[in-house]
């Protein structure tokens, strides 16, 4: 049975769901990506993923004596419920997972049939397993490389990101200019934009995502986007590949 630190995982599942507040029509609301999550285990790691339409999640955690669990579907509010300190080992029989924390612990719960957006992880997974780096930038798939490359640290861009949300509109700008990351939210009456200086030149682009990524970014960061293209977050552990939000 495939064991994992209990911290660990209830931070991954948290990482996946991306609850926080979302632009939704014309206001921010608390919100999510979704409950339904997918767990794998390769050779190394525990995967735990989710995704919609426009976004993918994917967040690595270790993982000793690992037996195969392949694309098992959970209800992330269950297996929340049943989060505690130390270590658990994780397997499933029959459609039900198991969270065993020692010999006189151990919760059972049903797996899903089937994750909603199932094909959308499961390609993404495809397209970003490996090494993606290469010198134009980051392959997110066979027709898209993404040239505008940023590398800054997790903190920098969420403090950034967090006086961005006081705006209120839930849309973040993105503007990269060679040594320069300009981070950004405007609405009719507010505005706040926050230069971070980059090491490296990065290129250039403009975009605009929604979404409260930042909260689950930890360590060295990079952002990779085109203008108008999708925008992935990378840092050691967790990937988040977001489409667009077209400017009119």
């Amino acid at each position: 049975m495939t064991t994992v630190e209990c911290k660990d995982l209830k931070k991954a599942i948290e990482t996946v769901i991306c609850k926080g507040k979302w632009a939704i029509g014309s206001t921010t609301k608390n919100s999510s990506l979704g409950n339904e999550i997918m767990i794998w285990t390769d050779e190394r790691k525990l995967n735990i993923a989710n995704a919609d339409n426009s976004t993918f999640v994917w967040s690595k955690i270790t993982a000793a004596n690992i037996t195969s669990l392949n694309n098992v579907v959970l209800d992330a509010t269950v297996a929340m419920k049943y989060m505690r300190s130390g270590s658990v080992t994780l397997s499933v029989d029959n459609g039900q997972f198991s969270i065993s924390g020692n010999t006189e612990t151990k919760s059972f719960f049903r797996t899903l049939e089937r994750h909603p957006f199932a094909d959308n992880i499961l390609r993404s997974v495809r397209n970003l397993s490996g090494d993606i780096e290469n010198e134009e930038g980051f392959a997110i798939s066979n027709k898209t490389t993404l040239r505008s490359v940023a590398k800054t640290t997790s903190k920098k861009f969420s403090d950034a990101v967090k006086m961005c949300e006081r705006v209120g509109s839930g849309i973040y700008q993105i503007a990269i200019d060679e040594n320069r990351l300009l981070v950004s939210s405007t609405t009719n009456s507010e505005n706040y934009r926050e230069l971070i200086t980059l090491s490296e030149p990065a290129g250039s682009a403009l975009m605009e995502y929604v979404g409260p990524f930042h909260k689950f970014l930890s360590g060295e960061l990079t952002i990779a986007t085109n203008t108008d293209n999708p925008i992935l977050f990378k840092t050691n552990d967790v990937m988040i590949l977001r489409a667009p939000r077209l400017r009119t």
